[in-house]
């Protein structure tokens, strides 16, 4: 099993952290509320657009007197992030539900994308509002994770849609509204049906 203390990181390089950052700063039109949804400091919500915004090499808030004011840049990523955001913060909601009853330590079986890329940040989160609960995360395939949980290695599994065995309750965490786009000179843009 492995322990889980390191940053998210999106496939630019950004954190997917910042970009909640961002979408709390958007929302409030104030560092300070967004820290105070974050459970941050408002310099570090600070710090953390100043950042966003050097590697998007974008301004993405006017910084008024009273408020923040999105530029037409931050409109356009706040209008790409916000249904993430929405989805992920849902996952953190449901995985409370799902773990409200455990104590002591909490098994549970995911992929290794979800281990390195979403599910960090919602064991963080998790951890500090439930500081008794000590998370174990294992690396496993999605055949596997069922095989734990169905044996009781696992509390939670979390990962793809399998087949689930009858006696086991399986629960849709998120819904993707990703889709692949391509150029029409593209040689995926022929398919008529592309699976992931």
């Amino acid at each position: 099993y492995c322990r889980l203390d390191f940053p998210m990181k999106a496939a630019s390089g950004i954190s997917f952290e910042k970009l909640r950052v961002f979408f709390y700063s958007a929302k409030w039109s104030k560092f300070s509320k967004a820290a105070g949804e974050l459970f941050v400091t408002e310099g570090a919500v600070s710090q953390q657009i100043k950042d966003l915004e050097w590697k998007l090499g974008k301004k993405l808030f006017y910084r008024r007197k009273t408020k923040l004011e999105l530029t037409d840049e931050g409109k356009v990523l706040l209008e790409l992030i916000d249904p993430l955001i929405y989805q992920f913060d849902s996952l953190f909601d449901d995985f409370l539900d799902l773990a409200n009853d455990f104590q002591g330590s909490l098994k549970i079986a995911a992929t290794q994308s979800l281990i390195l890329n979403l599910l960090p940040t919602v064991f963080h989160r998790f951890e500090k509002e439930h500081p008794g609960i000590k998370i174990i995360a294992f690396n496993r395939p999605p055949a596997k994770i069922v095989e734990m949980v169905h044996s009781g290695g696992a509390d939670l599994g979390v990962g793809p849609l399998v087949a689930i065995p009858e006696d086991l309750e399986a629960k849709q965490l998120i819904s993707s509204p990703w889709v692949l786009i391509a150029a029409p000179n593209h040689p995926l843009s022929t398919y008529k049906t592309i699976t992931p």
